[in-house]
């Protein structure tokens, strides 16, 4: 998944959702691929692409359903997945 949500330089101050370059591969398959984005409180995200693309595997990395591989998960300035360490 190659998503570019908000443009690096007008990213908001403090996101309640940010997400840094973060991959998960399924074997030699790379579902999703160094995706970053920020998301505020008042905000709300779609996520739109075609079957297969990453987004459902995107949303269970968000959730917790499944770890990352490489960078990380925020959720209120928490971080609840960087790759080595999970908060379950």
């Amino acid at each position: 998944m190659n998503a570019l949500v908000r443009p690096a330089d007008t990213a908001v101050s403090s996101p309640t959702l940010a997400l840094r370059d973060v991959s998960k591969s399924f074997g030699s398959v790379a579902a999703v691929s160094a995706v970053s984005l920020d998301v505020a409180d008042d905000e709300i995200l779609a996520l739109v692409g075609p079957s297969g693309c990453g987004k459902s595997t995107l949303l269970r990395l968000v959730a917790g359903l499944y770890g990352i591989d490489a960078g990380s998960v925020r959720i209120a300035d928490v971080v609840v997945d960087d790759g080595g360490r999970r908060i379950d």
